[in-house]
């Protein structure tokens, strides 16, 4: 098996105390593949990753790590996981510490990972950080250990990918207001000078808004892919974020309130080289047949957009729709990203 490059190891049913046939489960695949993977995932609790590390895998060749965290559902000793975060797992990622490239991590726990963040060192290839978690479980008493992970590896990241929290709207000001104002001040203290891809949930609040923003204006030399996850923009939120976008931006997501033709006319006239776009639309305009008429009247000849991709409460937009935009925007050749604006072979 050495032509494995990739591994992944789903530990979440795993108990406390795993038995013999496990440990050479482990030491068998560590021995077989290990020296030749490039790829390492892990998805469980902090008990199944204390295992599979104390399994010593030798893995001299691993340039991306995965980890996906959840609570033990067998263990009432949350400050002992916890311990094991710092004193077991965080060790393990400094172990790649000269060669990480990808460090991918979503946290659905409710473990403080402050401390664990501060037990992390320093990787002078990483280029690609994703970090998903709920910013007011597993902060809930200090985010500056995160703070100082962004800000050694600041310059060097190209890819970036923070989801820190989908909260209702209504509970907003009671539960993002920290994360609100702690993305704003990380962004204004950090150039990400090398950014070309922007993945971010900027919460329900203005600051939060505030903080996508700043971090577009400050790598706008280099960014050339923005997702703008879990928020619905509303129509001036659409205006000033377009405002800010640089003209390099090859492929934008978002997700809107409401759909108009507004909407093209200023991503024509302000992303020409755009070449992906994917919207996800809350609702309609209320008189759609007038959309299409206005649409029918436009050509957007200048823009060099390829694909086209719209989403209406978790369905692909209508034919009516997606031809109308096709027509108008002459270099569309496809749809959703199929690579064909064949509406029969992407239903």
């Amino acid at each position: 098996m050495s032509n494995v490059m990739a591994f992944t190891i789903d530990s979440h049913s795993w108990g406390q105390h795993p038995g013999t046939q496990l440990h050479q489960f482990l030491n068998t695949a560590w021995v077989s593949f290990g020296f030749k993977l490039k790829k390492l995932s892990l998805r469980g609790h902090a008990a199944s990753f204390r295992t599979i590390i104390t399994s010593k895998p030798l893995l001299p060749m691993v340039e991306e790590l995965f980890f996906e965290l959840i609570d033990n559902p067998t263990s009432d000793m949350p400050q002992e996981d916890a311990d094991t975060l710092v004193t077991v797992f965080a060790l393990f990622i400094n172990s790649f510490s000269s060669r990480l490239q990808a460090l991918i991590f979503w946290a659905w726990t409710s473990l403080e990972l402050s401390a664990f963040f501060w037990s992390l060192g320093n990787f002078p290839l990483l280029t690609c950080f994703n970090f998903q978690t709920s910013f007011p479980r597993t902060f809930r008493d200090d985010p500056s250990s995160l703070s100082a992970f962004l800000r050694q590896h600041h310059t060097r990241l190209k890819i970036l990918v923070l989801r820190l929290n989908k909260s209702p709207l209504l509970h907003a000001i009671q539960t993002e207001q920290p994360l609100s104002e702690w993305m704003l001040s990380t962004f204004q203290a950090n150039h990400f000078s090398h950014l070309e891809e922007l993945q971010l949930y900027p919460s329900a609040l203005p600051r939060g808004f505030d903080a996508l923003l700043t971090c577009i204006q400050l790598s706008a030399e280099t960014l050339h892919t923005l997702v703008v996850r879990d928020r619905y923009l509303d129509p001036q939120d659409v205006l000033r974020l377009v405002y800010v976008l640089p003209s390099n931006i090859q492929y934008l997501q978002l997700n809107v309130l409401e759909m108009d033709v507004q909407l093209y006319d200023s991503l024509a006239y302000r992303l020409p080289r755009l070449l992906s776009l994917s919207l996800y639309i809350s609702k309609m305009l209320p008189d759609f047949p007038t959309f299409l008429s206005e649409m029918k009247i436009r050509t957007y000849t200048d823009w060099r957009l390829r694909n086209i991709g719209v989403w209406q409460n978790g369905s692909m937009g209508p034919y009516k729709l997606m031809h109308a935009l096709a027509n108008s925007i002459p270099s569309v050749d496809s749809f959703w990203g199929v690579g064909n604006t064949d509406m029969d072979m992407t239903m």
